[in-house]
């Protein structure tokens, strides 16, 4: 049908473009001076790494059994990624009391 042709389409492009876009956020906060080293970033960026890896290992997609799947897939890592702005939001408060403290 056309909307399994259609879901099968957001899928691919999902497929290719997350890791894409999980590649940049990683890369920005390595680049991140002293905030890369706060515990709650190191918490987001590892919860990126790992989203990140598992979706390079996902195959193309190439029926609406394979889409149904990888949209559960994503559900899994949507809950991974809930609380990532309250964790940069720590993360921000930790480099705060690390420069005050010196």
């Amino acid at each position: 049908a056309a909307t399994e042709l259609i879901l099968m389409q957001v899928a691919g492009f999902l497929r290719r473009e997350l890791p894409i876009r999980l590649a940049h956020r990683i890369q920005d906060l390595e680049e991140a001076p002293l905030l890369r080293d706060t515990p709650s970033v190191q918490a987001v960026r590892d919860v990126y790494v790992n989203s990140f890896l598992e979706l390079i290992e996902q195959p193309k997609i190439t029926c609406p059994e394979e889409e149904a799947a990888f949209a559960a897939r994503l559900d899994s890592l949507y809950q991974a990624h809930s609380n990532v702005l309250i964790q940069m939001a720590k993360g921000a408060f930790e480099l705060r009391a690390a420069v005050r403290n010196g």
